[in-house]
């Protein structure tokens, strides 16, 4: 899922509900034993630009994510509720200056783009979420 077209964050969960619930070939999404949801889902920090940067350059991620609209929306809110995230202790994933690991704070705010969300189950055990700064 790229969602970086859908405008709104009540937008962008709208789609992600249409996307979740619709068929794929000739199964109801229901109808599947294990479902994940993941992307890049494109959600913002709702906090002025320049006190975002200022959190991010003093690692305060906590005070970020209570500002995350996918956080607000999904758990607050209580949208798809079958699904789960594991917590993010990582830093923002979004936007870097090219070929470094300085975030591009003059283009917006930092954020977590990138999710994996899947429904709750005994037969799923996420072991590791993290990110990760660069490919070699």
């Amino acid at each position: 899922i790229n969602a970086e077209y859908m405008g709104s964050s009540e937008k962008r969960f709208e789609e992600l509900k249409t996307i979740y619930q619709t068929p794929i070939g000739t199964k109801n999404p229901s109808s599947h034993d294990v479902k994940f949801l993941f992307g890049d889902l494109n959600f913002r920090i709702d906090l002025e630009d320049e006190y975002c940067g200022t959190l991010t350059r003093q690692k305060c991620y906590e005070a970020m994510l209570a500002k995350e609209q996918f956080w607000n929306q999904f758990y607050q809110h209580n949208y798809l509720p079958e699904l789960e995230e594991e917590p993010i202790t990582f830093p923002p994933t979004y936007k870097f200056t090219k070929g470094t690991t300085e975030y591009a704070l003059e283009k917006r705010p930092p954020a977590w783009c990138d999710r994996i969300m899947w429904v709750k189950s005994q037969d799923i055990h996420c072991f590791k979420y993290t990110s990760v700064e660069s490919i070699s």
